[in-house]
Parts: C-alpha cells; structure tokens; sequence
C-alpha cells in the first residue's frame, strides 16, 4: 500500500533524485547513500511533501534490492512495515521478507545472504525474515505485529507466483469476519499497552513521534484497524467510512504530514534513525522546519506547540476512529444493552447503558446552547459524548459567542457542573477535546 492514499492532490510535485546506487562495493552505496540524503534535505528544505519525498526514496531502495537479487527467480522479496507502504524516513529500517517453497536450505539462505550482507557492510539498517507462506499463515495466528506487517507486504523482486499466494493469504484472512474481529482486538490492546508504556500523554517535553501518544503509531493503528473493519473501501476514503467528517480526515491527515516532516528532519539532523524530539535537536529541528520565533517564544518553543497542537489532534482522531471501530464489532449482548438500556434525557440527547451520550446535530440546530449543555449532562449521568458527538460538538463550538457564554443560562450551567467535583476532571478534559472550553 503506497502513501498515496495521503497524498489526495494530484498535483503534488514529486522530483527524482536523479542518483543511481550502485551494488557492487559496499563503499561506493555509501557514497551513494550521501548524496540521497543530500538531496532529501534540498527537498525538505524546499517544503515538498514528506510523502512524495518518500516515495521516491523508496523507489531508489527498491532498484538496489532488485539489482542485489536479480538472479533470486524462486524466492520472493517482499518489502514490509513503513518500506512496504512507501513510508519512510532518510535512515528508517528496511524490512524485508522472503517467500520461498521447497526445502532447499543452502538456495534460501545464498539469496538472503546476497541482499542483506551488502546492506549491512554499507551501514544501513536492514532486517530480514526467510518464511514459507505456511510460516506466514502460522505466524499471524501468534504474533501480532508480524501480521501487521505482512498487511503491507509487496513485491519488490521475484517469483510473482508466490507473492501473490501471501496476497491471497491475506484476502481469504479478510473474507473470515472471527479473523478481521480478532486483529482488531488485538491492535486495540496492543496500542493500549504502547500508551502505557510511553507515558499516556502528547503533552511531553521529548516525546517520541513515532510510538508516543498522538504519535505516527497511533495514526497507523487506527489505518489498520479501518482496514480490518471496512475491507475493500478506497483508501483515499478510509475515514470517512467509519463516519468522519470529510473536514476532520483532512485535518488528520494533515497533522500527520506534519509529524513525518519532523521525523524527516529528526534524521537529517541527527544523522541516524532519531525519532525522539529530545532537547539537543529541538533548536535545530525549529530552524530546519522554518520557525523563527518571536518576541515571547523562542523557535524551539513554537515547534513545540505546534507538535503539541499536531500530536493532540491525532490522538483524538485515532481515539474516535478506534471507537467507531469498536462499535462496529459489538456483540450481541452489546447491542441488547442498547436496545433496551437506552433513554432520552431531553429532546436530542440520549444516554446509552448508562456510558455514553449521544447528541444529535437537530438538536443543536434549534438549540445552540446544547453545545455547553452537553457536558453537563455528561457529568449529570456520567455517560461521556460518543465519537460522534464530539466531532458534532466541535463543529458546533463556534456557535457559542460571548454572549451566550454569558447568558444567565451559561451561568446555571456552569453553576451545576462545578456544584460536585465527581467526574469534573473528565467533563472538562473532553470540553477542551472538543474544542467547547
């Protein structure tokens, strides 16, 4: 899958390094190598999309891979992760895999020893895993980020036959509902645990852009779970059916240009695989990127509210993609509940199993004031504003002016929701999300 699908403006300038690497002498890649990189920061600096920067990138390793294994006719190279999507940074891994049939050991392993010894002795980071489409069809019943890789494996060089049978291990997975049901489960508790483990806020003084919160892992997961739960829609429409707004994907998609830009300019910088914004980089960072600062904030400082800024609306969009998603793959116990535990709390306003508030767009219509009200009835019943509704309250925030918010109405609201402080922190977390604070 290539990272066109972010890249909706067909018009986006995308200029070919013109460089060619050459294989035979690990020295003269090297070299090669340098010269890419210098034309990716000329390319960076001249503000052209992260994304089409990476795909040419992409196609210059795939013509080194083919030429490495141009004599590998029965084994089948396939590019994984970010390499197989087209997405990738100046010093980003090159992962591949290679599918074989038979047992002949010593033909597999002359073919990934002449791909990836040259890789390495031209310092590049570079993995390798040798499977039969059996192995493949074992490994995505037991490791889940395996699986997810495999989900963007494409050819690079080689026997097209076998390719396409790991293609076709991955369409029959998609026809079989407990397989696509169990991934996304999985991915979900999977990312959960990311978010524990790296601290569980964008709002970090060196965050790591790309396995942090609001960070590009969480926008990848929210991409393969729509994948799982939405099969055979257009890529270029992957959000919107879940059900954002046509305005909120493309502000996702912007924010997540962004990150690749700094990581972009994170390796540029560093000179290796560097994707943690830590202090030493930030000034740089800042400048490479265009900030110049003004008379309160210094250049790091505005990069930093910007990546927050970015960061924070890529975590509410994946929390709301990952939420739709959820909904889509509720049980039957899960349904009943709503069936029968469902009430209407006022005209417009409904609160489900007792959780979950939903508002309707009628109701803010006739009544804009509903845009406040909301979160206090989501504190009244302790049921917090579904993924739609929020998208709807956010649309809706500019609606309430000054003097609505000063109206005697406002007043009465604002008296009740801070009458009690349980449940308060939440209420007001999720106004500020929604852009009502």
């Amino acid at each position: 899958m290539p990272p066109l699908y972010l890249i909706k403006d067909s018009e986006v300038a995308i200029s070919e390094p013109q460089i060619s690497i050459c294989s035979s002498h690990a020295a003269n890649m090297r070299e090669a190598f340098e010269r890419v990189r210098k034309w990716w920061l000329d390319q960076h600096e001249a503000n052209v999309d992260p994304l089409a920067i990476s795909w040419q990138y992409t196609l210059l390793v795939d013509e080194l891979i083919q030429d490495l294994a141009k004599d590998s006719d029965e084994v089948a190279v396939m590019a994984l992760g970010g390499y197989g999507r087209r997405e990738m940074g100046p010093h980003s891994d090159i992962d591949l895999l290679f599918i074989y049939e038979g047992d002949d050991q010593e033909y597999i392993e002359a073919c990934t020893s002449k791909v990836m010894y040259p890789l390495w002795d031209a310092g590049l980071e570079a993995g390798g895993a040798t499977r039969s489409i059996a192995d493949c069809e074992g490994i995505m019943r037991k490791d889940i980020k395996a699986w997810t890789s495999m989900l963007d494996a494409r050819l690079v060089v080689g026997d097209e036959e076998l390719a396409g049978n790991l293609h076709e291990l991955m369409d029959r997975w998609v026809e079989r509902t407990n397989d696509r049901r169990s991934f996304v489960v999985r991915k979900r508790n999977e990312h959960i645990a990311r978010r524990n483990r790296f601290a569980d806020s964008t709002y970090l003084l060196q965050p790591d852009l790309k396995e942090g919160e609001g960070g590009l892992r969480d926008f990848h997961t929210a991409v393969w779970c729509a994948r799982a739960t939405y099969p055979g829609k257009e890529f270029d429409t992957l959000f919107e059916n879940s059900g954002m707004s046509e305005k909120h994907a493309k502000e996702y998609l912007a924010s997540v240009r962004f990150l690749w830009r700094l990581r972009h300019a994170l390796h540029l910088i560093s000179n290796k695989r560097q994707d943690r914004l830590t202090e030493q980089y930030q000034d740089d960072a800042a400048r490479i990127l265009g900030f110049g600062g003004s008379s309160t904030r210094t250049p790091a400082e505005e990069l930093s509210q910007t990546y927050y800024r970015h960061a924070s609306l890529i975590r509410r969009r994946t929390e709301a993609t990952l939420e739709r998603v959820n909904v889509k793959w509720r049980g039957r116990f899960a349904r009943l509940c709503d069936k029968f535990f469902t009430k209407e709390v006022e005209q417009g306003a409904i609160v489900r199993c007792g959780k979950i508030l939903s508002i309707s767009a009628s109701a803010v219509d006739r009544d804009p004031m509903l845009t406040l009200r909301a979160f206090v009835l989501a504190k009244r019943y302790g049921a917090m504003p579904d993924a739609d509704s929020k998208e709807l309250l956010e649309a809706a925030a500019p609606l309430v002016d000054e003097s609505m918010r000063n109206s005697s109405d406002a007043k009465e609201l604002w008296t009740e929701m801070f009458s009690n402080p349980k449940g308060l922190g939440r209420v007001i977390r999720t106004m500020h999300e929604c852009r009502c604070l």
